[in-house]
């Protein structure tokens, strides 16, 4: 009876994985879900759970994108303190913070710089962070951008 039953917690915990990681095409899942409702403890039990910190939506974004650009820096330091890539960029070139600048939320892009991203990143179209905030009206994040270091100077494609 014991081997059965290790035997069946074991393939329990296989299937919670599988159903963890379950991936809509284009919502990214269940993590991206928790992060676009700011539900940090769901994140935390989804992760803890075995659900991948870099699970991608149809648009290429990972869930620490999806707390950027949502504004949650809450979400942005425990994703990256749990090992998510700073830097992933989704299908158009755009990294987290990028997503941060681009969405006005100063706070998340002060503490993205702080933890380690490249702050002279481009999309695809050789966008710069200061460009996106500019083109999204968002005058403090370039005043921001530029005392954390960016290049005034860069111009796009």
């Amino acid at each position: 009876m014991g081997v059965l039953v290790k035997n069946l917690r074991k393939e329990a915990k296989t299937v919670e994985r599988i159903l963890v990681n379950a991936c809509d095409r284009m919502t990214g899942g269940e993590l991206h879900v928790a992060i676009a409702y700011n539900r940090l403890e769901e994140v935390i039990q989804l992760i803890s759970a075995g659900a991948d910190v870099e699970v991608r939506d149809a648009y290429g974004q990972t869930p620490l994108y999806a707390a950027a650009s949502g504004g949650h820096q809450d979400l942005v330091v425990k994703l990256v303190e749990l090992g998510a890539n700073i830097d992933a960029a989704d299908k158009n070139g755009e990294t987290p913070l990028y997503a941060a600048a681009s969405g006005g939320h100063q706070d998340v892009v002060v503490k993205l710089v702080e933890l380690g991203a490249n702050i002279h990143a481009v999309n695809k179209d050789g966008c710069t962070l200061l460009h996106a905030a500019a083109c999204n009206g968002h005058q403090e994040v370039v005043v921001k951008l530029v005392e954390l270091g960016a290049n005034v100077n860069a111009a796009d494609e």
